[in-house]
């Protein structure tokens, strides 16, 4: 058992004395039952990779949570509660040989499909998050989820059970991952047609009957012209980095947001922020910098819509008043540009073309 590993100290000074260029040390992370970590863990490095090495489990679930209560399990019993028949394959050291106990991974893998590794209803209650977890892995192999479990992850009952049971830390986690991943399009695909949007994209603490919204028609759109923007020989002039490739795909998640009336202002408080902000820090966690990008596009829009109009007309600004708009804009200018093309995309699609 790893109970002996992580409690022999000499064996953990040995593999510290090698200096390993091969293996680090072994350090034990104790069980935690109040943060829902019911069995001892242990870590290492090999060959400069993070390993962790865990028991066999098996979870049991309450309906109020998606942190399961741990136990020791079967090579089976440890399958079948993955996410996903692709990603619950071991690997046997002593045989070579990759054993598959949900006995449908390989031809899930030879198929490309993403598939529950038990029936997805029961899969998706005991925990939610599986839902954004599956549409990461899909467009992450570029694989397609099994129509049974889509079924499911547009469920009334799983959606609520989505917000209700996962923290929005998590939220935010899967989405950034997605964007930051190969195929940030096919992730938000998927969450418009398995009509995620609304359970994602939302301000927990909000009244949702009294709440804004949001215009999703012309979202396909919106998210298409990301990916021809990308796709174009010019694209280094809004995206230059992996980090503004993020802003953009994250700025078209939040279009739907354009339009929702400003919060009334609170006497002697500076102005609360725009919706879109709301919901991007309290729905998905998002950072302050992201933030101040997303209220810095919606407060210049205007701006730089009529800007961006008039340098494609007759009328194009002088070049030392495009110098002075984009210091007003700020290091950021290239984003909020974004922003308003895709705003104009979505109020417009023609413009798109």
């Amino acid at each position: 058992g790893l109970e002996g590993v992580a409690s022999n100290e000499s064996q953990s000074k040995k593999a510290e004395s090698g200096k390993s260029k091969i293996v680090g040390g072994l350090h034990k992370i104790e069980a935690n039952p109040e943060k829902s970590k019911h069995l001892e863990t242990v870590t290492t490095k090999i060959l400069g990779l993070d390993i962790d090495l865990v028991n066999l489990r098996k979870e049991t679930y309450s309906d109020d949570s998606r942190n399961p209560q741990m136990e020791f399990g079967t090579p089976e019993e440890d399958a079948l509660r993955r996410d996903a028949t692709v990603n619950a394959m071991f690997y046997n050291i002593t045989t070579r040989e990759i054993e598959d106990f949900t006995g449908k991974g390989h031809t899930d893998m030879a198929s490309k499909i993403i598939r529950t590794p038990l029936e997805p209803y029961q899969t998706f209650k005991d925990d939610p998050l599986r839902v954004l977890r599956l549409i990461r892995f899909a467009s992450r192999l570029n694989y397609t989820i099994e129509a049974e479990a889509c079924k499911w992850m547009k469920d009334a009952e799983i959606k609520s059970a989505l917000q209700a049971k996962i923290s929005r830390e998590r939220v935010g986690v899967e989405l950034e991952k997605m964007l930051r991943g190969p195929d940030p399009l096919m992730a938000l695909n998927l969450i418009d047609q398995l009509t995620l949007y609304s359970t994602i994209f939302s301000d927990p603490a909000q009244d949702q009957t009294k709440a804004f919204t949001p215009d999703i028609d012309n979202w396909r759109f919106v998210i298409n012209f990301v990916q021809e923007i990308m796709a174009s020989k010019s694209s280094d002039v809004l995206v230059r980095d992996a980090e503004e490739r993020y802003l953009i795909w994250l700025l078209s998640a939040i279009v739907p947001y354009r339009d929702a009336p400003s919060p009334p202002a609170i006497e002697g408080k500076k102005p609360p922020p725009p919706v879109a902000t709301t919901v991007a820090r309290e729905g998905i966690k998002a950072t302050n910098n992201v933030c101040n990008v997303i209220t810095n596009s919606i407060k210049n829009h205007s701006e730089i819509s009529m800007m961006v109009s008039d340098s494609n007309g007759r009328k194009r600004p002088a070049r030392e008043d495009l110098g002075m708009a984009i210091r007003r804009w700020g290091s950021t200018w290239r984003s909020q540009t974004a922003f308003a093309l895709l705003v104009n995309v979505a109020d417009e699609p023609s413009a798109a073309k």
